[in-house]
């Protein structure tokens, strides 16, 4: 268990990523109130485990990591609840889901791209992580990583 000394040394830490971190969860969940209670469950494992970070990255990169594999667990958990009440109600919802016409915004665009991709640049180009820092966040090999970054821009400048 940590002392209050260590909680104020994390607090500090965390400081100037918590905002990013926040921004970054927004945009990936389209939700604020998932965002943030991702981004608590975040925190809350980030101190919880901070024993674990090893200098091989950065900090910010370890957090996002943290994050990311929180929104994954809250997509996870929200896809088995939709699979439930779609086979409850005996039908597919995303009939109900608006046509998006030609002015589109940037969320609209952003919800047209795969999580991956989503996630991918928006680490990249919001939060300017590198492409190494994308990499080691998401968990994914390098090349996947850029692949990610690509697709997503490709889908980005057809619209």
């Amino acid at each position: 268990m940590q002392n209050t000394s260590d909680g104020d040394a994390f607090s500090l830490l965390l400081r100037p990523h918590q905002a990013p971190l926040l921004a970054f969860l927004t945009q990936l969940t389209n939700n604020t109130s998932l965002a943030e209670d991702i981004r608590q469950e975040t925190l809350l494992k980030a101190y919880i485990n901070i024993s674990k970070y090893q200098a091989k990255s950065s900090f910010k990169t370890w957090l996002f990591g943290i994050g990311y594999k929180e929104f994954l667990q809250a997509n996870r958990k929200s896809m088995r609840f939709s699979r439930l009440v779609s086979a409850f109600e005996g039908f597919v919802r995303d009939s109900h889901l608006p046509d998006i016409g030609g002015d589109l915004d940037i969320q609209n665009a952003l919800n047209k791209l795969s999580h991956t991709e989503r996630a991918a640049i928006l680490l990249s180009e919001v939060c300017g992580l590198t492409h190494v820092e994308v990499a080691t966040t998401m968990n994914a090999p390098l090349g996947t990583a850029k692949t990610y970054i690509k697709r997503a821009k490709d889908k980005l400048n057809t619209h």
